[in-house]
């Protein structure tokens, strides 16, 4: 049942009264949960609703048919969100005014009869009330008003951390509760670090550890006890779930933890006939916490230097992308299965389906695009290319934003067959790319005759439950309209403060595509 489908979905946090509103939009149920996407959209449709936090309210409420305004009774009622469900008139002005003028009639008879009685329209106006306010406050804590009180004063300006502190606290606390045989004995500050108290039921010891790492080992599905399982003994899990996956698929040479082929680092997994290399990045132990933002360009800069090609798989993704990862993996190791472009037709790929198919191929997920070029094969979308106008000014008025095959397959001259049909049949000056240095060398951009700009600097994303979050959900503007900035703070000062991390990326490399022919113009084909 559907209603059952989405209750399994919010209930935790709804119990927990955490905050949910994430799990109330379209980006959210496309990307994870697209069968029942399409069941919200139906149910949607079939009653008339279009925001998906509405239809999701119906839904859990059982609500077929919009209520209707209880002023004029004629339209339906305005939504207003989630946890309050409908307003009580449907939005129209005589309506509000209605309502808001029986709300002002009563906070006008409350202010008449306190000025007809005492003179006053507020009741903490009343001298008396005032007195018996100030002689409280005399008594319990030595001064009139409670801001002059000195543990009041130091709150004020930490208000904003201790409120925070305490959210983030309740999340770590809900997360670290679901951990087996392991009771949470305290979680606190010290120095700006994250801890908790921990007690193991195994060996029955209390320890002390960082929350991140806790949380780390948890995802990570490894035991949290660094009594059992000290921490100099830590290995990474995901990394060897990748060599075993590369061993089931390759028959040649395969070094291990290697120390001696890049100087002053060690590669994970190396494949020396293939000049390929791979590198592990937990959330936790690769984040700035332990490692500079240029560790990992360095490293990679350091394998180019060496003819070898790295590629950085990241814990989050590892654990929640494996098979996209497995996919490309599969690629460069020359398995993948074989179609050919020539085989393929050319389609206008709809935004339903270039949402799916991004969001179940592509590492990086579904994008905002204006063109989506797929390729079919017996009638079925193997590849897709999507490009969107850039909004800013200067030379490049397009951008190549996501390229990417069906899971397990390659489609031999696939990205070149697209690009060219784009390039011959839309309107542009140039197009512009950036192609990110953590899996890509730049080669499939040479081919398509892209010209190489730059590299970018290393880019950073901000670790929330042991996941990436892009740092723009987080920008200075974005803080401050969330109450969460205190006066003087910068969005990183501001974050450490709320007890998250970065983990930085290899940068970008950034190509560009000339149009020869931009004085003569193209035909845009819409």
């Amino acid at each position: 049942m559907l209603k059952n489908k989405i209750k399994l979905i919010l209930e935790d946090d709804l119990l927990n009264n955490k905050k949910i509103s994430n799990k109330l939009t379209s980006k959210f149920y496309s990307k994870y949960h697209f069968e029942l996407y399409t069941e919200i959209i139906e149910y949607g449709n079939k009653y008339n609703i279009e925001k998906i936090s509405e239809i999701i309210y119906c839904i859990l409420n059982d609500i077929t048919k919009i209520p209707k305004c209880i002023v004029c009774n004629n339209k339906n009622k305005t939504y207003k969100n989630f946890n309050i469900g409908y307003k009580k008139t449907c939005g129209n002005k005589y309506c509000y005014n209605n309502i808001q003028e029986t709300k002002d009639n009563n906070q006008l008879k409350i202010k008449e009869t306190l000025n007809k009685k005492y003179g006053i329209t507020n009741i903490s106006q009343l001298k008396e009330i005032k007195e018996k306010k100030e002689n409280t406050m005399l008594k319990n804590y030595g001064v009139k008003f409670n801001s002059q009180r000195l543990s009041v004063k130091e709150n004020i300006s930490n208000n904003m951390t201790n409120v925070n502190l305490k959210k983030n606290s309740d999340k770590r606390y809900n997360l670290l509760s679901n951990i087996k045989n392991i009771n949470i004995v305290n979680l606190y500050n010290k120095n700006n670090k994250y801890l908790t108290d921990l007690q193991c039921l195994k060996c029955n010891n209390i320890f002390s550890i960082s929350q991140h790492l806790a949380q780390d080992r948890y995802i990570s599905k490894y035991d949290v006890c660094i009594i059992c399982n000290p921490i100099n003994k830590y290995y990474s899990k995901g990394e060897k779930e990748i060599l075993n996956f590369i061993q089931e698929n390759y028959n040649g040479e395969i070094i291990e933890n290697s120390r001696s082929i890049i100087q002053n680092n060690e590669l994970d997994i190396y494949l020396p006939e293939l000049n390929l290399a791979f590198e592990f990045n937990g959330t936790y132990w690769h984040s700035e916490l332990y490692k500079n933002k240029n560790y990992h360009l360095n490293k990679t800069e350091k394998c180019i230097n060496k003819n070898i090609h790295l590629i950085h798989i990241f814990q989050d993704d590892w654990e929640y992308k494996s098979d996209i990862i497995k996919s490309r993996i599969l690629n460069l190791l020359n398995k993948s299965n074989k179609i050919y472009a020539r085989k393929c037709n050319i389609k206008i790929v709809s935004n339903k389906d270039k949402i799916q198919f991004l969001n179940t191929n592509h590492i990086q997920g579904n994008c905002v695009s204006k063109y989506n070029l797929g390729l079919y094969f017996n009638n079925e979308l193997v590849s897709l290319m999507t490009f969107g106008e850039r909004k800013i000014t200067g030379s490049f008025n397009m951008e190549l934003l996501r390229f990417c095959n069906k899971l397990n397959t390659t489609i031999v001259g696939g990205a070149s067959k697209l690009f060219k049909y784009f390039i011959n049949n839309y309107e542009y000056i140039n197009i512009i790319s950036y192609a990110d240095r953590s899996w890509s060398n730049g080669n499939l951009y040479e081919q398509l005759g892209f010209t190489f700009i730059k590299n970018t600097t290393p880019n950073y994303y901000w670790i929330m439950n042991g996941l990436k979050e892009n740092r723009f959900n987080f920008r200075k503007d974005k803080l401050i309209k969330n109450n969460l900035l205190i006066e003087g703070e910068t969005e990183v000062s501001c974050m450490h403060r709320l007890g998250y991390y970065r983990i930085y990326d290899s940068g970008s490399l950034v190509f560009e595509w000339k149009n020869k022919n931009k004085l003569k113009g193209k035909i845009k084909i819409n």
